[in-house]
């Protein structure tokens, strides 16, 4: 080959490099993530995870950044702002975007992100006392014959679709809004209130001081509770179930948001993980990719949007 054809590669070879896509060297620095829970929960316990494995996959840093507060609000209102150039992530949950967005005064919209990947799905049942009934639907007929029943409420999703339930079955709700699923459990106990939502992490009450499970309000069966009953197949349309979420800024590059995506869902389908979620956390473990969790993002908001006309 002669001096000049070499040179010509070479000149060529060098404006292939200066003009390749800023995706092609990604990553290249550290990664954040800002975890939308406190430190110690669940999202966070897993999230941590995730970080540990994506710096062994994606050698470099991922620093963990928690911004606890309305769900994921804060975490997410903080992203929005944030360049989409796949340094900046945040974890939330499915509900964060569905739900929140419907707000009159929400801080964002739906497309003001990208969507990574879905990791989890978390179990949810309905608990009561043993009491005047021992099933979803005995309850609500005493409900209709007393005229009320009173729920303790852990999130305005839960008491959102629960009110358009007791709409569509033709009893009074009487709402105890609560600080989270501890307080909730308590205000069971105490009587205070008819039943309650609670997360897997309060399964174990039931068949203890009188504690029954009712139904589901997840779209499908759980398998920790099978005898569990859906509010869908009880003929209530409506559910609520969050999966656990990594999203970025909109406008992020199709190829990082692609190779991310694939990231996660190898990590989520690790044995470690599989371990994690399941037997500490109570969750399902999801390998949720980029254009799945967008679909089901939209077709979340669209349920809720729909319950929530129905009750103005």
């Amino acid at each position: 080959m002669n001096r000049r054809l070499i040179l010509s590669a070479v000149a060529a070879a060098m404006t292939a490099i200066s003009t390749s896509p800023a995706w092609a060297d990604w990553p290249d620095k550290a990664i954040t993530f800002v975890i939308g829970f406190r430190e110690g929960g669940g999202t966070d316990t897993m999230m941590r995870y995730i970080g540990n494995r994506l710096e062994e996959k994606l050698g470099v840093a991922v620093v963990m950044e928690n911004r606890s507060g309305g769900g994921g609000t804060v975490a997410s209102t903080y992203l929005k702002d944030q360049p989409a150039d796949g340094y900046t992530f945040a974890a939330a949950i499915t509900s964060t975007y569905s739900f929140n967005t419907l707000a009159e005064d929400a801080p964002y919209a739906i497309d003001d992100f990208t969507y990574i990947a879905g990791v989890n799905r978390y179990s949810e049942a309905y608990l009561s006392k043993d009491t005047h009934w021992s099933s979803f639907e005995e309850m609500v007929a005493f409900g209709k014959d007393r005229g009320y029943l009173s729920y303790a409420s852990l999130i305005p999703l839960d008491r959102l679709v629960m009110q358009a339930l007791a709409k569509k079955a033709g009893f009074e709700l009487d709402i105890l809004p609560t600080r989270g699923g501890s307080e909730a459990r308590a205000a069971l106990l105490a009587g205070d209130a008819d039943f309650t939502m609670v997360g897997a992490s309060g399964f174990n009450m039931i068949g203890e001081n009188d504690v029954i499970g009712l139904a589901t309000p997840n779209p499908e069966r759980l398998s920790t509770q099978p005898d569990l009953p859906t509010i869908n197949e009880l003929g209530y349309a409506g559910y609520v179930v969050n999966f656990g979420t990594v999203v970025a800024p909109a406008g992020l590059s199709d190829d990082i948001r692609d190779k991310m995506s694939a990231a996660i869902n190898e990590i989520t389908a690790e044995d470690g993980f599989v371990e994690l979620v399941q037997n500490r956390l109570g969750a399902t473990p999801m390998q949720v990719n980029a254009a799945e969790l967008a679909a089901m993002i939209l077709e979340q908001a669209e349920l809720f949007g729909s319950l929530k006309a129905e009750l103005e």
